[in-house]
């Protein structure tokens, strides 16, 4: 299946967040993110990354299948 790889290599930890689901886990430097999905039934399948301070933006417009990766022990909703 498809995947994408996000490799935290800021300073300090980031917030991962990933829409449309509005889940987040904090991700130390270093730490990678590994999210795996599916295009199927999508006629336009999108994604995007988007850094803003430490927070990390991940727009998903596929089938999330797995988010896996360093540090990251599951996604919560996100607050705000």
């Amino acid at each position: 299946m498809p995947r994408v790889a996000y490799v935290n290599e800021q300073a300090g930890e980031a917030m991962v967040v990933i829409q449309p689901w509005a889940h987040a886990t904090r991700v130390a430097p270093g730490g990678r993110v590994d999210i795996v999905f599916d295009t199927k039934g999508i006629s336009d399948p999108e994604i995007r990354i988007a850094h803003r301070g430490d927070e990390v933006e991940i727009v998903l417009r596929v089938n999330l299948v797995s988010i896996s990766g360093d540090g990251v022990e599951g996604f919560k909703l996100a607050e705000g």
